[in-house]
């Protein structure tokens, strides 16, 4: 009885906002730098912010042996993900849906597959040639290139892909 008290308790405080997800908690305030990657094996070595639009807008791209890129996003609304369509396509997570309805009114290609689980994510950018994701920075780099975003590389002063959690 005591434990299902307990618990009511718990997830009403959740469900009233008294107590924030740990998820947007965890990095509120800390400025967090995205490094694009492909698989090592890639020939790709710098990429554009409007190639990553591109990309990830469903318009497609190929690398440069002519092999499409496949983006790979992150789950929606988790924080890596609102900062990289903030700056790559120019919208909030709300505009992201309506853009993504509205081509799918349209006919056009769907919106990137998304993954939960950001160790998963990178296995399948390590594995399949032509996927593109991005990740927080630094990240193991074992199998994976990290792209220079308009010619910076995420340690760099200048480079595109930074914003405040």
């Amino acid at each position: 009885m005591k434990r299902a008290t307990l618990l009511t308790i718990v997830f009403s405080a959740f469900v009233l906002g008294v107590c924030p997800p740990t998820s947007q908690t965890a990095h509120a305030g800390q400025r967090v730098r995205l490094a694009v990657v492909v698989a090592a094996n890639t020939d790709l070595v710098d990429v554009s912010l409007a190639d990553l639009r591109r990309v990830f807008a469903g318009a497609g791209m190929n690398d440069n042996s002519g092999k499409p890129l496949i983006p790979l996003n992150h789950a929606p609304r988790s924080g890596a993900r609102a900062g990289f369509d903030r700056i790559v396509l120019g919208l909030n997570p709300e505009e992201v849906g309506r853009f993504w309805i509205d081509r799918k009114i349209r006919g056009l290609a769907g919106p990137p597959r998304s993954l939960d689980s950001i160790p998963l994510l990178l296995r399948l950018v390590q594995r399949f040639p032509g996927a593109i994701s991005y990740a927080r920075s630094p990240l193991p780099l074992e199998g994976l290139r990290v792209l220079r975003v308009n010619g910076k590389r995420p340690q760099d002063p200048g480079y595109a892909l930074e914003f405040d959690e």
